[in-house]
């Protein structure tokens, strides 16, 4: 269960997302501002509702609809 900071760095040095991340397309960002705003949404909806919570899913999801005109229907 508390194998999330191994799996997020092992994901960081894939070769598909360095590779992606050095050039200009966004849909990275778009991907990681996508799974932020699911992961507190579901947060949120697991636990006690708070403003916190409900704050980091408007950030996930406006980084993903600020980053990419059609960033929510990625």
């Amino acid at each position: 269960r508390r194998f999330w900071p191994c799996a997020s760095f092992l994901t960081l040095l894939l070769p598909t997302v360095i590779r992606w991340t050095a050039t200009q397309y966004v849909d990275i960002l778009v991907g990681a501002g996508i799974a932020a705003g699911v992961f507190f949404a579901l947060r949120w909806l697991r636990d006690e509702p708070r403003w916190s919570d409900a704050l980091l899913v408007g950030a996930g999801l406006g980084l993903a609809c600020g980053a990419k005109v059609l960033g929510l229907a990625y």
